[in-house]
């Protein structure tokens, strides 16, 4: 067993040192694949800003509808106990204060996501920045190593 694990630890040494000639001798592909690396974990990051957006909005429009709500119950409240009918108005108070807690909740998860999505637009941003730097430094090391060739 220990034979078969110091066989396997040769290969991986030598296939380590192929593989770093490949490297020094085509830094570009190095920073390739770097930056292909980083492209990919930002388009991953942008498509779950984008469900944070989505969420942000669904939920929005939920607030939005709760609020509408709230204040056509507030409005038939007195409607409805000035006709006499106080059973239709015991039920809009009931339905009112469920609704009034929906949006106390809803305004708090859409604080939450909001500040969610705003560090993940800070995040995106930043990885912006890494692979701006990535190629800029790639365009730097590719240019010293042409003139060092020549």
């Amino acid at each position: 067993m220990a034979l078969l694990e110091r066989m396997v630890n040769l290969v991986r040494g030598f296939l380590g040192l192929f593989i770093g000639g490949l490297e020094a001798r085509n830094p570009a592909a190095v920073f390739d694949s770097a930056i292909q690396a980083r492209e990919r974990q930002y388009k991953s990051l942008m498509q779950a800003v984008s469900g944070i957006v989505h969420l942000k909005n669904k939920t929005q429009k939920e607030l939005e509808d709760h609020i509408q709500e709230a204040a056509a119950l507030e409005a038939r409240i007195p409607q409805f106990v000035q006709a006499g009918d106080e059973a239709t108005a015991l039920e809009a108070i009931e339905r009112k204060e469920v609704v009034d807690a929906a949006i106390v909740h809803l305004q708090t998860e859409l604080q939450n996501i909001a500040a969610d999505a705003e560090r993940h637009k800070q995040d995106l941003e930043t990885f912006k920045t890494e692979i701006d730097k990535l190629k800029a430094e790639r365009d730097q090391t590719l240019a010293r190593h042409e003139g060092a060739k020549a």
